[in-house]
């Protein structure tokens, strides 16, 4: 056995089982299920600041990953927002994982932007969600080490960039946790301290370079840019065009954010949410004020909106539930 492997913390999240190198390991994947568990009664109100003290515990060289079927998901086993992967009945985004899940038969490219340590890269590249050709942007340098590593067992076309309104402009990143890294610097998520300066990319950019063509090939493009979501849109008129559906991350504050009244307003999108597994047409602003609510009383900060113009995918969500015909 490999120094590296020794180090490795392997947790199945079907069986439940947990392969730990050693006691100290084993005791704080225990703490942090148990913390996990604690406080969902609670929203999970606090949950990354108690794992972030707690995973100090950790062998600061130590890597833990995640399995499900075919799927398996690295990350540093001293982080502070993945772990929360440890408590088996805790789902991430399930309105995403129930929009791959009923698409999984529609041929579409996968475009991942925003792709953190590539949950999402690496649960369609694994094929869970059938076979689809996967297109993950990242653009912070720490971030991006660890999607390579993790999608290095299936073919993935990966870029260090920054997802923005024009290509080609040298832009600073900015935060201090890597869940909160955006090229705004005033985002609540960042901060001062600039960590990276990265070349921007628009979204009408990408995917030519990529071989992609989005008036002739589907793409589903999950769009998680921290607080720039409306500048990336703005680079995306011509993919919007096509036959492309987004999955759009929106804040958690009142009201309809700048990017989705941009989506709407300027650029025509019908804009729908997942509840339950329902799929549901969003007309008035107050439908969505409404649904905003609903997903922060179940203890959620912000909320994955679908999006799209293309005839193309309004015809296959009017296959799933609860879409008006």
């Amino acid at each position: 056995m490999t120094e590296a492997t020794s180090r490795k913390i392997v947790f199945d999240r079907r069986s439940r089982l947990l392969v730990a190198p050693d006691h100290r390991s084993r005791f704080t994947v225990r703490a942090l299920q148990a913390v996990h568990r604690l406080l969902a009664p609670f929203r999970h109100c606090g949950i990354s600041r108690a794992h972030g003290v707690l995973a100090r515990l950790a062998d600061p060289q130590s890597m833990t990953v995640i399995k499900e079927g075919r799927w398996e998901f690295s990350f540093p086993s001293r982080d502070y927002y993945w772990n929360r992967l440890l408590d088996a009945s805790w789902r991430y985004e399930p309105e995403i994982d129930f929009l791959l899940r009923s698409l999984s038969d529609v041929p579409f490219v996968f475009v991942d932007l925003g792709a953190n340590f590539g949950y999402w890269s690496t649960r369609v590249g694994a094929g869970l969600y059938g076979n689809h050709r996967v297109i993950a942007v990242e653009p912070a340098e720490q971030c991006f080490t660890i999607l390579t590593r993790n999608t290095a067992g299936f073919p993935a076309s990966l870029h260090r960039r920054a997802i923005d309104r024009r290509s080609g402009q040298k832009i600073l990143l900015y935060g201090e946790r890597h869940a909160g890294f955006s090229i705004k610097r005033d985002w609540h998520g960042a901060s001062k301290q600039a960590v990276n300066e990265i070349e921007s990319i628009s979204i009408d950019d990408l995917l030519p370079a990529d071989g992609v063509e989005s008036a002739e090939t589907p793409v589903l493009v999950k769009l998680d840019v921290e607080g720039v979501e409306l500048r990336a849109l703005s680079g995306a008129r011509r993919t919007i065009e096509g036959r492309s559906l987004f999955v759009i991350e929106e804040s958690g504050t009142p009201g309809r954010g700048e990017a989705l009244r941009y989506a709407t307003e300027d650029l025509g999108m019908s804009i729908f949410a997942v509840e339950d597994g329902r799929l549901t047409k969003l007309v008035a602003e107050s439908d969505l004020a409404a649904c905003k609510e609903r997903h922060r009383r179940e203890g959620f900060s912000a909320l994955n909106i679908v999006a799209t113009k293309s005839p193309f995918w309004l015809g296959h969500l009017r296959s799933l539930p609860s879409v008006p015909r």
